[in-house]
């Protein structure tokens, strides 16, 4: 195989808006855009390529990142492709001349669905007759599935090739986490290599967790043709009475929901103080990496299908196939009110993926829907306008509905109420849109939906805000700096790292004489100071993880609050001002 060299660097790119006039401009490769205002974005460049040498071809390839995409030369067209998120590459032998040509990528949005256009940097490399398909599959060229039982680990790595040739030898390379090196050969007209090594390393969820990787190349006479590598996991999963098992370990799923991916090192750090394991997020132009993070970082993906996929069964089948390999994706999830739809979308992930379990999105008590189709899982929505006070009620349904579907196993999902939660109040009552009301909106969502028997998984909402006002529904603000009581909520429910955290801490001011101090711990022993003096007041435990001590004195002015159980600590100024009502 000729060394691949870049192609095209700089293009002339066009962007036609749904309404306006078109946009051109010259850009650099690699280049991305969001295309949700736009009709078309059109790539266009000179091209000249140099005559390939007789029984040679010669191949454009480029990653693209988009939602339908076409390739044409001189109005020819070479590919056109539903949906590309990995490496593509398109046949230009005939083109190899010597000569100018007029080169076209074009990406076509859907109407009205969020979107981005990714390109690459274009390279072009020549290779004989047989090499790896990567023209219409969206994946590298070799795909990688596992077969784990109690005692053994089988490998399967199959390599994807166009026109094999008997007189070509495809040598496989397995490389395993702990350095270790297998090498299999086979025939290219019968391109699988099964390794079964002595011993097998499991992907844990866990941080760092191991990864394999295998290498595949295409040699004729010694001469490499083609190559392709992938990492990849083994994982063995399953349900075992409602609970779902990885490597034979139980695994609660304590997660949250991504709608921005903008900044994958600080969500980390969110996700490792929080203690979340697992993710729900749409499909969404850069998933391939992100789950590629998600690999190595040991965090579960629950992958939701429902728009643009899920009357697509050809774009389902393809984008499972394409992520399968990925240790980390473990649920595909559609929202859909037919359940013969849900059905063909269970029989396609399936068929593409075995080990993916199916899910059916709910809003719970409208759950009907979705249960007689029969997923792997369901779903369940608590939606954002439920009150404080439907939650018993709506609490006591759920435990009947969980009790009737002892075989159902059932993930909940919270809403949570939009509002300006940058404010506060004594009274947490749903016109105040306060961080106090949203904190009590998920305790009851904890206490009525997570804590029942049946529940495998709880997911905490959205991780950050949007920027805009109403979408300050998130456990942390947009910008990942100010995290909100209710994130230290979920902690002291997901993590075993120990800690005390007062509500609503930072500077407060008040104008009475007495107050209640609030907390979320997953500590014991909680003791009280204030200005620096011990107060041996009870602390009342209200719910699981929160307590509260009630009637705490102040004095004028600021007043030091300290919280303290063995190594664990917090503080807070509360200011107390003068009194607001003054006899007359």
């Amino acid at each position: 195989m000729n060394e691949k060299r870049d192609f095209i660097q700089k293009a002339e790119i066009t962007a036609t808006p749904l309404k306006g006039e078109p946009e051109e401009k010259e850009a650099a490769l690699p280049f991305s855009s969001d295309t949700k205002n736009l009709k078309k974005i059109t790539l266009s460049s000179k091209i000249r390529i140099d005559a390939a040498e007789p029984g040679m071809r010669t191949f454009i390839e480029f990653t693209s990142r988009t939602d339908c995409i076409k390739m044409s030369i001189d109005g020819t067209e070479l590919l056109e492709l539903p949906c590309a998120y990995a490496p593509v590459r398109a046949d230009v032998t005939a083109f190899a001349d010597g000569e100018d040509h007029d080169f076209f990528i074009e990406a076509e949005p859907r109407s009205g669905e969020e979107n981005e256009l990714f390109l690459s940097k274009i390279s072009i490399f020549t290779v004989g007759d047989s090499f790896f398909d990567i023209t219409e599959r969206g994946d590298c060229g070799i795909t990688v599935n596992s077969a784990v039982s109690e005692n053994a680990v089988d490998i399967i790595v199959t390599a994807h090739i166009a026109n094999p040739n008997n007189y070509d030898v495809l040598r496989c390379t397995l490389f395993a986490p702990d350095g270790t090196e297998t090498v299999k050969t086979c025939k290219p007209t019968s391109p699988v290599c099964v390794f079964s090594p002595e011993k097998a390393f499991l992907w844990n969820g866990q941080h760092e967790a191991p990864l394999y990787s295998a290498k595949a190349e295409l040699l004729r006479d010694t001469r490499l043709l083609d190559s392709a590598e992938i990492r990849f996991g083994v994982r063995k999963t399953g349900f075992n009475d409602g609970f779902l098992m990885l490597n034979g370990v139980k695994l609660p799923l304590n997660g949250v929901v991504l709608r921005d991916f903008s900044s994958p090192d600080d969500d980390s750090l969110l996700f490792e103080k929080l203690d979340a394991n697992c993710v729900k997020v749409p499909v969404f132009s850069g998933i391939d990496t992100f789950l590629s993070h998600c690999d190595e970082n040991g965090i579960a993906v629950w992958l939701d299908m429902t728009e643009p996929y899920k009357a697509d069964p050809k774009r389902i089948h393809t984008v499972i196939e394409m992520l399968a390999h990925h240790p980390c994706f473990m649920f595909a999830s559609v929202s859909s009110d037919d359940g013969e739809s849900l059905r063909s979308f269970c029989d396609t992930v399936k068929a593409a993926a075995g080990g993916v379990f199916t899910a059916g999105n709910a809003s719970f008590p409208n759950e009907e829907k979705v249960t007689d189709a029969l997923p792997d899982v369901l779903a369940v929505t608590v939606p954002s306008d439920t009150p404080l006070e439907g939650f018993l009620e709506l609490g006591e349904r759920f435990s009947d509905f969980i009790g009737d579907r002892k075989l159902r196993r059932t993930a909940v999902f919270a809403e949570p109420p939009e509002g300006f939660f940058d404010r506060h109040s004594e009274d947490a009552a749903r016109a105040d849109c306060s961080q106090e009301y949203f904190s009590s909106w998920h305790e009851k969502f904890w206490q009525s939906f997570c804590s029942k028997k049946g529940v495998f998984g709880c997911f905490a909402g959205f991780l950050t805000d949007k920027d805009v006002p109403a979408g300050r529904t998130g456990l942390t603000s947009s910008d990942r700096y100010d995290k909100k009581d209710a994130f230290w909520f979920y902690k002291a429910q997901f993590s075993a790292e120990q800690f005390v955290k007062i509500c609503s801490a930072g500077m407060t001011m008040t104008d009475k004489k007495y107050t209640d101090i609030r907390c979320y711990t997953n500590a014991n022993d909680i003791s009280l100071t204030v200005n620096g003096k011990p107060r041996a007041l009870p602390c009342e435990e209200i719910s699981n993880c929160v307590y509260v001590f009630r009637h705490v004195k102040l004095k004028r002015k600021n007043n030091i609050i300290v919280l303290t159980s063995g190594d664990c600590t917090d503080s807070t100024v509360i200011y107390r001002s003068k009194s607001k009502l003054k006899k007359v």
